[in-house]
C-alpha cells in the first residue's frame, strides 16, 4: 500500500461512505484506509483514531446538510418563506440522502432531542442558530407573531428530532413524511400572520 497525501474532504466523504455501508462497530481504520489507497499508519497522520474519525465524519455531514438548506432558503424573499423552506427542505434532503440514512439505522444516537444528550451538539447548535435567527427576522418584520425565539427553536427543533427519528430510526414509514408535511403546515399558520401567509401555502394545493 503506497503512502500518499489525501485532502480532509475526500478522506471525510470516504469514511461516511465506510461507515454507513458498514456501522461503526464494524468499520475498522483498515477498511477506510484500504478505500483512500493509504495504509493504516498513514491515516494516523490525518485521525487520532477511529472514534475520532467517526466523529469529524458525521459533524462534516451535518454541516453539509445545513449549509444545503441554507443555501436553499437564500431563494426566500420574505422570512416566511425561508422559515418553510428550512424546515421542508431539511426533511427532503435526507430523503434523498441514502448515505445518512443508513448512518441512522446503523447508529441511533445522532439524533437527539435534548441538547443535553446530543454528541453533536457543536453542529446542531448552528443549526438551532440559523431557526433562531429566522424567527426573529419574522417578528421584526412583522410577519410572525410575537413569540419568545428561543423557546420557538427549541420547540421546533425537538420537533423535527422527533419525526427524523420516528422515520429513519424507528423506521415508521411513509406515513410519518406525511404527518410531517401536515405538522409543517400548522406550524406554519401557527407563527405567520395570515396576511403573509398566501403564497406560501399556495403552492401546496
Amino acid at each position: 500500500m503506497r503512502k500518499k497525501s489525501i485532502r480532509t474532504e475526500e478522506l471525510l466523504e470516504t469514511a461516511l461512505r465506510v461507515f454507513a455501508r458498514y456501522g461503526y462497530g464494524k468499520t475498522t481504520l483498515d477498511d477506510i484506509a484500504a478505500e483512500v489507497s493509504m495504509t493504516k499508519a498513514n491515516l494516523y497522520n490525518y485521525v487520532r483514531s477511529k472514534q475520532d474519525l467517526y466523529h469529524r465524519s458525521v459533524c462534516y455531514a451535518l454541516e453539509k446538510w445545513r449549509y444545503v438548506v441554507a443555501r436553499k432558503m437564500q431563494h426566500g424573499k420574505r422570512p416566511a418563506e425561508r422559515l418553510y423552506v428550512m424546515i421542508r427542505e431539511a426533511m427532503v434532503y435526507i430523503e434523498e440522502n441514502h448515505q445518512l440514512q443508513q448512518l441512522l439505522i446503523h447508529d441511533k444516537r445522532i439524533f437527539s432531542i435534548s441538547p443535553e444528550t446530543d454528541q453533536f451538539s457543536e453542529v446542531n447548535a448552528a443549526a438551532r442558530d440559523l431557526l433562531c435567527s429566522t424567527i426573529k427576522e419574522g417578528m421584526q418584520s412583522g410577519e410572525f407573531y410575537q413569540v419568545n425565539p428561543e423557546l420557538v427553536t427549541e420547540y421546533l427543533f425537538s420537533n423535527y428530532m422527533m419525526f427524523l427519528m420516528k422515520r429513519y430510526v424507528i423506521r415508521e414509514g411513509e406515513h410519518t413524511s406525511q404527518v410531517f408535511d401536515e405538522s409543517l403546515k400548522i406550524i406554519v399558520r401557527g407563527l405567520v400572520k395570515p396576511t403573509y401567509l398566501t403564497d406560501i401555502l399556495e403552492e401546496e394545493r
